[in-house]
């Protein structure tokens, strides 16, 4: 781009001084097309790509959802359901740590989303021989993918990429029945899978300080589960070039058929990070 810039201005300072005016009137129009075509072949190029330096950021966010999961093992004890809201959530959480980062050199970028989740909770069912439900449900969706920015200019930003998510569901189900003859009945499930994923990231600004951000992928395609897709759509608000802070709504949906059991998982819900970037 600087070559081309120093040659259009060579061409223009020709064009002042090294044309008397005794040209040829052709002459003038010859030179003048030239420095026009100069100019638009600056204006038909992309844009340049980012240096060849490293650069990357690390996110700490919190992902408060509706958890509505559908559990069937292959023992024949039949499908158990577990429906909670965020303040249920809250309540049954044990443990949780969520985290994702990126490192990239140039406009290729290694992506990484890490989610552990412990749920612990117990109740009584109603009726008149109320039953005791224990109820606990860990989680890990850790994905790791390449990504390529094939367009990054003025703040914005598309990166498709590729990669897998490696899936652990163990769930624990307990029913103690009340009265003088009660049931008891459990439910254990523990899967685990990978599944390949491909989706594409994006950035725009808004304003100087805010952007909208969002995500989308689809994976499984009968590998892993039979199918898998997420979306996220948020805002970001950067304090300085190296610390942001965001929030949005995301949605995880997981179809999965085993030999183990079969998983069908939807999350929802608002998010809440903050983001470190070097």
């Amino acid at each position: 781009m600087k070559q081309l810039a120093q040659h259009v201005k060579r061409a223009i300072a020709t064009q002042r001084t090294g044309i008397s005016r005794t040209e040829a009137p052709a002459k003038l129009l010859a030179r003048g097309g030239a420095v026009a075509g100069l100019v638009l072949a600056a204006a038909l190029l992309p844009s340049a790509a980012p240096a060849d330096e490293w650069s990357g950021s690390v996110t700490i966010y919190g992902w408060l959802p509706w958890m509505d999961l559908e559990a069937t093992p292959d023992n024949g004890s039949g499908s158990t359901s577990i429906s909670l809201d965020p303040v249920d959530v809250l309540d049954a959480l044990q443990f949780v740590f969520m985290a994702a980062g990126d490192v990239h050199y140039g406009r290729i970028g290694l992506l990484h989303d890490f989610i552990y989740t412990d749920l612990g909770t117990s109740g009584r069912l109603s009726g008149p021989f109320a039953s005791k439900v224990d109820v606990d449900v860990t989680m890990l969706l850790a994905t790791t993918a390449l990504g390529y920015q094939v367009y990054v200019e003025d703040g914005k930003l598309i990166e498709p990429f590729a990669g897998v998510r490696y899936v652990d569901i163990k769930s624990d189900i307990t029913i103690k029945g009340g009265g003088p003859v009660g049931l008891n009945k459990s439910a254990d499930v523990d899967v685990d899978w990978w599944d390949p994923v491909i989706g594409v990231r994006g950035r725009a600004p808004l304003t100087e300080k805010l952007s909208a951000i969002g995500f989308a992928d689809i994976g499984g395609f009968g590998v892993g589960s039979e199918f898998t897709w997420e979306v996220f759509g948020g805002l970001d608000y950067a304090f300085s070039p190296n610390f942001s802070v965001n929030a949005g709504f995301r949605y995880l949906s997981i179809d999965y058929e085993g030999s183990k059991a079969d998983i069908d998982m939807e999350l929802y819900g608002p998010v809440l990070g903050a983001t470190l970037w070097f």
